[in-house]
Formats: C-alpha cells, structure tokens, sequence
C-alpha cells in the first residue's frame, strides 16, 4: 500500500545556534533535507513526498 510522507521542515532552529535552519545545513556536501527526501523517495512504498516549509522561506534551495 502506497503511503505519502511529510517531512515537517518549517523551524528556523534557534537554539541550534547556525546561521541557518538545520535542514539546510550541509552534511557531506549535501543539505540535511536533501539526505532525508531522497531516502524518503527511494523507499517503494513512498509515493510522494510534502515538505512543509515556513512562509517565505528563503534558505529553500
């Protein structure tokens, strides 16, 4: 049975203390994000993901 992922991603991470959101920071050249949607979209019973973002997100690649 095919489910839809959601990947909450809309805190600006403040006590993390980066320049910028968690999800956007690189982890082996990669955007967090980027690692968790494509492992998401890999798996078979995965057919569709939403990333839910902040209003006027501009960290968003």
């Amino acid at each position: 049975m095919p489910v839809w992922a959601v990947v909450p991603a809309a805190g600006r991470g403040t006590r993390f203390g980066a320049p910028m959101p968690k999800q956007y920071l690189e982890v082996a050249g990669r955007p967090l994000i980027a690692w968790t949607l494509d492992a998401l979209l890999g798996h078979p019973a995965v057919a569709g993901v939403v990333a839910v973002l902040s209003a006027g997100d501009s960290d968003w690649p």
